[in-house]
Formats: structure tokens, C-alpha cells, sequence
């Protein structure tokens, strides 16, 4: 049985970058907030379903008084997708749905949603979205100065910038997308080996250090974790 609670938020409290180890929804039932990760900044308001993949860091700034969110957290075997989405509701059926059915319907209606075209965050300069690109790329093993000079923009004002937009700087950006390709690539059962070239890490031990620090488990562990739960 998936899990379903809610959780209310003061104005004006920040919260840092985190992880949850299940994937889970969550719907904004009131007040307004900004989440943002290496997916984007996104305004979120009522109506608004957010879906993270399991261990999808993010840090949360809530701007109104007293922000309700309902989750859901999700069974291994329920999960809906590999990445962060965000839609909103449009459909009043669905939405009565979401607040008053069991979890399981819950991902039902969500999936419906989740159909349709995700919602796209807040707008960005160029040169970010051209650095993000090139730092989401595990082939372009360039230093993040030079990736940035040659956008004609200083380090430090690249790493403001990022900080602004997706709550870390260029290098933990860049890292949260190596940690993303492999957590994915060793939830779909890839070799070790091939999970860190894949995901460009220096080497298999490499990837073990990164893997271990952010979600507490060995790739190894990791794997057998994920593909016995299928």
C-alpha cells in the first residue's frame, strides 16, 4: 500500500537541497512555493502535481502562509516515470480524485495527467540553459571555466546564477547528472562497469564513492536492491 500524507509549510522557510528514497507525488492544495534541482525552478500553486523519481534531490523556498502539499509515496513497482514532471490539473474530476481516493487511484489519475505535456519551469537566460546542457552531457569532459568563459560570463557569476536558478552550483549540478545516469542505468541492471562509463565517471570506483554518499548504499547493493524488487 502506498503511503499518503500531507505536510504544511511556513512562509519564508527555505529548505536545502534533499533527498527522498521512494519516488513520490506531490499535489499543492494551497499557497504557493518554488522548488528547484537540476530539472529547473518551477512555481508551484494549487493544482499542481509534481512528480520525483526516487532520490531526487531538490530544495524547496515557500512564499505564502501555511503551503499545504499532499504526497504519495510510491511503491517500488508503482513508479511512473524516470524523471521529474510537472503538470497541472485542469480536470476537476481528476483533482477529486487525487484528494480523495485511495492511493492507488491516486496513481491511476496521476498517470493521466502525467499524459499530457509537462509544465515547463520559469524561464532561464540562454548561456544557462546552454551550460546546463553541455554540463548534463557525459561526454563534453571540458573544466566548468572554460565551459563558462566561453559563454562570456565569470566563474562566479555562473555559480550565483545556478545557485539562483537550481538551488547548487555548476559542479554539483554536473554531478547530480552523473548520479542520476548511473542510479537509473543500475535500477535498469547495467554492470557496474558499463553504469559509470555510461554515466562519465572517471572509473567504477569513482562512481561507488558518489553513489555510496548520496543514497547511503554501494552501486552493487543498489542493484540487486532495485532489480530483485521488479
Amino acid at each position: 500500500m502506498n503511503k499518503a500524507f500531507e505536510t504544511c509549510h511556513d512562509k519564508e522557510v527555505d529548505v536545502r537541497p534533499h533527498r527522498h528514497t521512494s519516488a513520490y507525488l506531490a499535489l499543492v492544495l494551497d499557497g504557493v512555493y518554488e522548488e528547484r534541482s537540476v530539472d529547473g525552478r518551477y512555481n508551484l500553486r494549487p493544482g499542481m502535481l509534481v512528480y520525483h523519481p526516487p532520490f531526487h534531490a531538490h530544495a524547496n523556498a515557500f512564499i505564502s502562509d501555511e503551503v499545504r502539499v499532499l504526497n504519495v509515496e510510491l511503491e517500488v513497482s508503482e513508479q511512473l516515470l524516470s524523471r521529474y514532471r510537472v503538470a497541472p490539473i485542469s480536470n476537476s474530476d481528476v483533482f477529486e480524485r487525487l484528494m480523495h481516493s485511495q492511493p492507488a487511484q491516486t496513481i491511476e489519475a496521476a498517470t493521466e495527467v502525467f499524459g499530457a505535456l509537462s509544465h515547463r519551469s520559469e524561464p532561464t537566460p540562454r548561456w544557462i540553459a546552454v551550460l546546463a546542457r553541455a554540463l548534463a552531457m557525459e561526454s563534453d569532459p571540458r573544466p566548468i571555466k572554460t565551459l563558462v568563459r566561453r559563454l562570456g560570463v565569470s566563474p562566479e557569476h555562473a555559480s550565483r546564477r545556478f545557485q539562483k536558478e537550481f538551488g547548487v552550483g555548476p559542479s554539483i549540478f554536473r554531478n547530480e547528472q552523473r548520479l542520476r545516469k548511473a542510479i537509473t542505468a543500475l535500477a535498469s541492471g547495467a554492470t557496474l562497469a558499463n553504469a559509470a562509463v555510461d554515466a562519465g565517471y572517471a572509473d567504477q570506483s569513482h562512481m561507488g564513492r558518489a553513489v555510496k554518499e548520496a543514497i547511503g548504499l554501494t552501486p552493487g547493493d543498489f542493484r540487486r536492491q532495485s532489480t530483485s524488487a521488479k
